[in-house]
């Protein structure tokens, strides 16, 4: 019959604890809590809580800080009437009397799902728990601490009637007043916890075991000095390397460059050997600078179609292969095939687009391992790089990486997560500062030999300040995580391995003699720009497949624009003594330089800039057809905020 009633009442009544309005207090609640010798806070927490409505029980969420530890020991109920305790069964959050953990959270039932709800219920639990690491230790004087901790859980619903904290302190500490201190607190709001703040002095003459020590003042700064020595030591090795290959010799000025300096140290290779020499790679310029030169020897024959005005479309380049593919040299021959069809004497910008546009086309890919070989052939010692050993390349890296990780180890098994946070925020702060100095190092002051200074201010900068915001954000421990001694001192590691490898990225395997050479084209290329910055410039038509393998096809645009046709010959004609012509002057007698509209078979059918711009287009690559999406996510994070221990929240479920 009891079973029937209370089915009906479940099925009549489900309207009525729907609208019925669930309320929770508490009376009275009583923490003793206890400080051990070793700087354990053991909690016991008796609460005494009035329900209303339909509740399943309770609910005790616990904030605890990242530095700290925290142990739920265990939960029972004090009956109301006869004041018994009645155990408590862990996991089973299905039945009354059960509790359940889920991280920082505890819930144990009260009611049945079926039973009627909870009028005026008057129920106590009593809760043990123990914080560890709780106790905030003073940077200056290691003897002093202080308990500042919220007993209470600010974040409820109802009200606290009555709270009751005793505290007892172990006497391997001293408090400014008794032992064993007492506060009462009646009418407390919802929101508002209540946190005590104990200052203590350890007595005892070894250090507590149980609280969280940071690391000597001097020792955290001279490990944080310590990686910023690392820092500016890989520096100075990466100077002194490429200070004994000559990185750091003066370029040669344009006013050194003579007929003699010219013809030897440039006119005397092939254009896009000289320009591979000059930056260190194989790119659109070089290729333009080969077909320029083809064109030039009369190995192929080009015209150019001018886009109709007004279209925004490219100049279409068509070129005329008038030789035997047979008598060039492996990579002229491997580029020719690459553009004509078999068998074909014609081709064209459209024609090569047309060719490649399903799988793509990359024309400094295929001279690239020809030119190379050349580049090696014009140096007469030949072009072998300057190898790292061993023992920088993999034994050093290696070594500081393993001694920051097994630091990090250490300071993690004795300190626990907040070590290992530390260890974290060392690695994600030095990240956009190592990526600064990588990039720099790698893509902007290896590749260069002017312009040093610059990318090596960033390498230099991004490695330093990184050494010192890691220090900081470790050892200045703005977060209170009080790393260990040995999670800063992998921290200085990590520094360390950071800035090697950026040093290593950044260092030049080029020899002496290569780059030296490199050094004398860059006073070339500065001649070239220099004159060209001249309405009558002291070059010949015939160098132009240099200038094309030096990137300075935009400059020569600029100055035919400027200065070309009619105005351009006037120009030359009145800057040229007839007595003593230009030491650069054409020795086949030619007119010098026309800017490329009407000598040099550059002309075309365009003229003048036409076969620059369209020749750069032909020599650039062809994409590869891709395919890309993107899917949308959203995220939502949450925050909150406590006192500097203890607090929480609690109530009904």
């Amino acid at each position: 019959m009891l079973r029937i009633f209370r089915a009906l009442a479940a099925l009549a009544l489900p309207a009525a604890l729907g609208a019925q309005e669930r309320t929770l207090s508490w009376p009275r609640i009583d923490v003793d809590a206890r400080l051990d010798a070793e700087g354990r806070l053991h909690v016991v927490e008796r609460q005494r809580m009035r329900l209303d409505g339909a509740w399943n029980g309770g609910e005790r969420r616990f904030a605890v800080a990242a530095s700290q530890r925290f142990d739920f020991e265990s939960i029972v109920r004090i009956d109301s009437a006869t004041g018994a305790r009645v155990p408590m069964r862990e996991g089973a959050l299905d039945a009354v009397d059960g509790w359940a953990r889920d991280g920082r959270t505890v819930r144990w039932r009260s009611r049945r799902a079926d039973d009627p709800p909870f009028v005026g219920a008057l129920r106590t639990y009593e809760l043990r728990f123990r914080y560890g690491d709780i106790l905030v230790a003073d940077d200056a004087r290691r003897d002093r601490f202080v308990l500042d901790h919220d007993f209470a859980f600010a974040d409820r619903e109802g009200a606290i009637d009555t709270l009751v904290l005793t505290l007892d302190v172990d006497p391997a500490w001293r408090t400014d007043s008794v032992r064993t201190l007492r506060w009462v607190a009646t009418g407390l709001a919802p929101g508002r916890g209540f946190g005590v703040d104990v200052p203590l002095v350890r007595v005892a003459a070894t250090p507590p075991s149980a609280v969280r020590l940071p690391a000597p003042p001097a020792l955290a700064w001279g490990f944080v000095a310590a990686g910023v020595a690392a820092a500016l030591a890989a520096l100075a090795r990466l100077a002194l390397h490429d200070r004994g290959v000559g990185r750091f010799a003066p370029v040669p000025p344009p006013e050194a460059v003579t007929p003699d300096f010219l013809e030897r140290e440039c006119l005397a290779h092939l254009p896009e050997v000289v320009g591979a020499a000059w930056d260190a790679r194989t790119a659109a310029p070089e290729v333009a600078a080969l077909l320029a030169r083809l064109v030039q020897e009369g190995a192929l024959g080009s015209r150019v179609q001018r886009a109709p005005r007004g279209t925004g479309g490219d100049d279409v380049l068509h070129l005329e292969l008038r030789v035997d593919r047979a008598t060039l040299r492996a990579h002229e021959r491997r580029l020719v095939d690459a553009l004509f069809a078999p068998n074909a004497r014609r081709t064209s910008t459209e024609t090569v687009r047309r060719m490649y546009r399903t799988k793509g086309f990359d024309p400094a890919r295929v001279i690239e391992g020809g030119v190379a070989s050349l580049v090696h052939d014009a140096l007469p010692s030949g072009d072998t790089p300057v190898v790292a050993s061993r023992l920088e390349t993999r034994a050093i890296p290696i070594a500081l990486a393993a001694a920051a990780v097994a630091c990090w180890l250490v300071g993690a098994l004795r300190g626990g997560f907040p070590d290992l946070a530390a260890a974290m925020l060392a690695i994600v702060a030095s990240l956009p500062f190592a990526l600064v100095a990588f990039v720099a190092g790698r893509f902007f002051y290896r590749p260069r030999v002017t312009g040093l200074l610059v990318p090596w201010l960033a390498l230099a900068a991004g490695l330093v300040v990184g050494a010192i915001v890691v220090g900081v954000l470790v050892a200045g421990d703005p977060f209170g995580l009080h790393p260990s001694p040995a999670t800063i001192a992998g921290a200085a590691c990590w520094v360390a391995f950071v800035a090697w490898l950026a040093t290593l990225g950044a260092r030049t395997d080029q020899p002496a003699e290569r780059l030296a050479w490199r050094r004398r084209l860059a006073a070339v290329r500065a001649f070239f720009v220099r004159e060209l910055d001249r309405p009558a410039p002291q070059l010949d038509d015939a160098w132009y497949p240099w200038m094309l393998a030096f990137g300075l096809g935009p400059h020569v645009d600029k100055w035919f624009r400027a200065f070309g046709g009619e105005r351009a010959r006037e120009a030359s004609a009145s800057a040229r003594p007839v007595s003593s012509p230009s030491p650069y002057a054409p020795s086949g007698g030619g007119e010098g330089f026309r800017g490329f509209g009407g000598g040099g078979g550059f002309s075309g059918g365009g003229g003048g800039a036409d076969f620059g711009s369209a020749v750069s287009a032909f020599a650039a690559s062809v994409p590869s057809p891709s395919s890309s999406s993107s899917s949308g996510s959203s995220s939502r994070s949450s925050s909150s905020s406590s006192s500097s221990s203890g607090g929480g929240g609690g109530g009904g479920w």
